[in-house]
Formats: C-alpha cells, sequence, structure tokens
C-alpha cells in the first residue's frame, strides 16, 4: 500500500497534478521538495490526513496566489504531528489567516447568519479589460475559509496592508466562544462582536492587542472574570462588556479618558441590582463610565447610587 511518495530533487513540473487528492486515505508522506513546480498549489493536498506530512519548498510556485488554506492548517488540530514544510512563509500561509479560521470555527461559523460577501472578480476583470472598453466591473461571492481567498476578503474583515484591522460581526449568529487566537492580530483596532450568543470566557490573549481601540463584547454570554490582560490596552476608545454574565472586578488601564463617546465610552453591569443579586452583585469597575443592571438600564457610573 502505498504510504509514502518522494519525488524529491527531481525536474518535474510545471503543475502538481491534482489527482494526488486521490490517494487521501493512504498518503501520510508527500515530498515534492526541489523541483519545477510553478503554478498554484492544488487545494486538493488539503483532504490528506491530518497526520500527513507535505514538503513542497524548492519550488516557484506563483506566488500571487496563496497556498490553500485547507493544506496550510495541516497540523493545525489537536494532537496532529502533520506538518507542511511552507506553513510558516507569510507569502503562501499568512498567520492572520489561520487565526480567523480558528476565530471562526470556535465561533461555530457555519451557523453564522451570514458569512459571505461580493468581491471584485480580480482574474475575470483583468481579462475584460484587455477585450473590452469600457469593461464591466465584475463580482464573485467569498466565502469565510475559501481556500484560496484572502482573509481580507471576509466578510466583516478589514485589512490595511495586509494586516487585519478591523472584525465586525455585530448581531451576526455567532456562539461557541472567542477563540484565543484572536491574541495573533496584533494590529486590530476594532473588535465588534456584540448581540451574539458567544459563551465562555474572554480570552486572556485580548491582553497581547496593543493597537485596540474600539472593543465591543457587550449582549453575549460570557462568563466569570474579565482577565486582568485588559488592563495592557492602553489605546481603548470604547469598551463595552454590559448584558453578559461576567463577575469579579474589571481594571481597565489608569490612563483611559473617555473621548468622543463620553459616558458610553466603559460599559459594564456594575449597576445594581445585579443579575447575580449580592452574591457576587455587580462588577467592580472603578474605570467605567457606565454602569448597567439586570434590566438593562444603564446609567452614568456616577449616578449609580441611584440603583443602590
Amino acid at each position: 500500500q502505498l504510504n509514502h511518495m518522494d519525488l524529491s530533487d527531481n525536474e518535474l513540473g510545471p503543475t502538481i497534478p491534482r489527482e494526488i487528492g486521490k490517494l487521501k486515505d493512504k498518503l501520510i508522506m508527500l515530498d515534492l521538495s526541489n523541483n519545477n513546480f510553478i503554478s498554484r498549489i492544488p487545494s486538493e493536498l488539503g483532504s490528506l490526513q491530518s497526520d500527513a506530512t507535505v514538503r513542497l519548498a524548492g519550488n516557484r510556485f506563483d506566488s500571487t496566489f496563496l497556498a490553500p488554506l485547507s493544506v496550510c492548517t495541516i497540523g493545525h488540530s489537536q494532537d496532529s504531528q502533520g506538518y507542511f514544510d511552507l506553513g510558516d512563509q507569510q507569502e503562501y500561509c499568512p498567520s492572520e489567516r489561520a487565526a480567523l479560521a480558528d476565530f471562526y470555527n470556535k465561533a461555530k461559523g457555519l451557523e453564522w447568519t451570514e458569512s459571505t460577501t461580493q468581491a471584485p472578480d480580480l482574474a475575470t476583470n483583468q481579462l475584460l479589460s484587455s477585450l473590452v472598453d469600457p469593461a464591466p466591473l465584475l463580482y464573485r461571492t467569498v466565502s469565510w475559509l475559501d481556500d484560496y481567498d484572502s482573509h481580507c476578503q471576509w466578510k466583516g474583515v478589514t485589512c490595511e496592508d495586509g494586516r487585519t484591522i478591523k472584525i465586525e460581526l455585530r448581531a451576526n449568529g455567532l456562539s461557541g466562544r472567542l477563540s484565543s487566537s484572536i491574541g495573533m492580530l496584533k494590529d486590530l483596532r476594532v473588535l465588534d462582536i456584540s448581540d451574539n450568543d458567544i459563551k465562555d470566557t474572554i480570552p486572556s490573549e485580548i491582553g497581547l492587542l496593543e493597537q485596540l481601540e474600539f472593543l465591543k463584547l457587550s449582549f453575549n454570554q460570557f462568563q466569570r472574570e474579565v482577565p486582568p490582560d485588559i488592563e495592557n490596552l492602553r489605546k481603548l476608545k470604547l469598551f463595552q462588556a454590559h448584558g453578559n454574565r461576567i463577575t469579579g472586578t474589571v481594571t481597565l488601564f489608569a490612563g483611559l479618558e473617555p473621548d468622543e463617546f463620553e459616558e458610553s465610552s466603559y460599559v459594564t453591569d456594575c449597576g445594581s441590582p445585579s443579575f447575580f443579586g449580592n452574591d457576587p452583585g455587580p462588577v467592580n469597575c472603578t474605570s467605567c463610565t457606565m454602569c448597567c443592571n439586570e434590566f438593562e438600564e444603564c446609567y452614568p457610573a456616577n449616578k449609580n447610587s441611584f440603583l443602590e
């Protein structure tokens, strides 16, 4: 039974045959390194077993195409021993795309209200522009986790120079939990996942997002305490975490000052009466500008005594 295929150090090319995907239930090692392959990497390689080893280095693949997401994530599943030797090269496998793929899976992306958007069909439009003047602008449907599409084209994601700066998925049917991989999006400025049904705790990795300015987590099912790492977010202009099941103390960076949002800048469930009654009682947030209670009534924090 064929389970190892080593064709490295030859002059094969220019295209990797898609038929290799038919060996998905057998092949656990594929080595095509140091050949003359120049076309894009076929998505069929992503159907190999999660423990497969795929070696493609030393070729001249067209870098205008990303490697398929399914190939880049070989070996990413828990306890997997798989390996893709181009997996750490950003031109083929952007780490932010893998992080967002994990975000999608942990938040039960298949159940989202909307996970597609329309984007210009660059290849078709380029062809038409060479044939017709003026050429019509055509669009195509782009879905989260499409194998070849950049994460910058996924619904709710905004990029700048290829780096993710915004995730805006308010009221979009997200559930599950917020993935710790969110901490890999180092340039993120806006995270709005409010009005969804995300459960579990807020991951401590959110404290790694030092460029974050707008953080909207309100009206979900987040539980237990906000991680103390939230204090690392020194650029926050808006932090809204009310309408959850959060307890304990929320400590924001001491130097934060309400800006354009004034009293709505920093909001938690620090109002009375609390959903939890007196034990443990309302959230303790001395930095908050507004407090909400179990009836979703919100008041400026300095007037919260009216609720007690």
